[in-house]
């Protein structure tokens, strides 16, 4: 995926991709794997990610919405 095209994408106003959006315009590193995760891996992975980050005291934009 080329960078300008993962940028539109990520246009949508929502907290987390204006942050994502950003960073990208800024320059930053991405990377797009072919194929998707089913849904239940991705929810396994985020309840993760959510309870460390709450662990350790971490903000996080809208993490408990993906959750």
């Amino acid at each position: 995926m080329e960078r300008d095209a993962l940028i539109q994408l990520l246009a949508d106003g929502v907290e987390a991709t204006t942050a994502a959006r950003a960073a990208l315009l800024d320059g930053g590193a991405f990377v797009v794997w072919d194929g998707s995760p089913s849904a239940e891996s991705l929810a396994e992975i985020y309840g993760r990610r959510l309870r460390h980050t709450r662990r350790i005291g971490l903000e996080t934009l809208d993490l408990e919405r993906a959750v």
